[in-house]
């Protein structure tokens, strides 16, 4: 969402086309970039019965692409009920994301 800002008010203010360009890269490939990639999945997808996201929260939080993360699990889920959106993403729980985009919707 932050880089999505700041890609849009530089394209109406300078119009910085390395900037841009540097941003869509960035943004379509994420997933390199992302801190949890290599790390076991079950952190930030349990199985039903354990739900501390204690761990992948301390991760997400340090993670430089946890806006695009976010954005991308958000896009995934749209419309969908709270309880099939599934794991951790974008530093937030599937509890967290479907409030947040009730919210956003309001």
């Amino acid at each position: 969402m932050r880089r999505r800002q700041e890609a849009a008010s530089s394209r109406c203010g300078e119009g910085k086309r390395g900037l841009i360009d540097e941003q869509r890269t960035m943004t379509t490939n994420w997933h390199r970039h992302a801190l949890c990639a290599g790390l076991d999945p079950d952190l930030f997808f349990h199985s039903l019965g354990r739900t501390p996201w204690q761990e992948a929260r301390n991760i997400c939080q340090q993670c430089p692409v946890t806006d695009d993360c976010l954005d991308d699990a958000l896009e995934m889920e749209a419309g969908v009920s709270v309880r099939y959106r599934y794991g951790f993403r974008g530093g937030i729980s599937p509890e967290e994301r479907a409030r947040y985009e009730r919210r956003r919707a309001a």
